[in-house]
């Protein structure tokens, strides 16, 4: 992914003339939305260079792996809007800041996958294997606590389990009892992008 093809068709989209057209609106104007208070319009032509833009941010196999189309679409939607409304004089330096905002936002919210599984007759000798992104450990104390820690950071910003701490104590000794000490069984944990 090259981010200057994304800053320079963000340029296109943002410092074409806006023309509005009463007559045959629909025709004319392909993608319409509004978003921060503002709406936005483009023609046929910044239509596909806006479908371009997404085409270039999903060639990064990371982001595509992560997000969905819609997701990426939203949010440059959102930052044409932002550069659209500011004044003209600074849209150039706004669209530099508002790609590398918009970058730092996709990679920061791409979080490690952790898996637990039994692994019956697999029996580690060092303190963990690493296979290309996937590193298995051997499911001890330390992780046990770790893992529950999350749970419970999870239950506690989902807005249904907020106030409900006898329901989180439930879950989270249901996981413990069920899932993560089976006696006799080593388990290994599998972390990765």
């Amino acid at each position: 992914m090259d981010n200057q093809i994304i800053i320079n068709k963000l340029k296109h989209i943002c410092f074409k003339e806006k023309k509005f057209y009463a007559q045959n609106f629909k025709e004319r104007h392909y993608q319409i939305w509004t978003k921060k208070g503002f709406t936005v319009s483009l023609e046929k032509d910044e239509s596909v260079i806006f479908d371009e833009i997404v085409k270039e941010v999903f060639s990064d196999p990371i982001i595509h792996q992560n997000y969905s189309v819609n997701d990426v679409e939203k949010s440059l939607q959102e930052i044409i809007s932002k550069i659209l409304k500011g004044p003209r004089k600074k849209r150039e330096e706004k669209i530099k800041n508002e790609v590398d905002l918009f970058f730092q936002s996709l990679s920061a919210n791409i979080n490690d996958w952790v898996f637990i599984f039994p692994i019956e007759n697999l029996k580690l000798s060092i303190r963990q294997l690493k296979i290309n992104d996937v590193i298995l450990y051997r499911f001890n104390r330390y992780r046990t606590k770790k893992y529950l820690e999350m749970v419970r950071s999870n239950l506690d910003q989902n807005k249904y389990y907020k106030n409900k701490d006898n329901v989180k104590s439930q879950l989270i000794n249901q996981i413990q009892k069920y899932t993560v000490s089976v006696k006799g069984k080593d388990f290994y944990t599998s972390a990765g992008k």
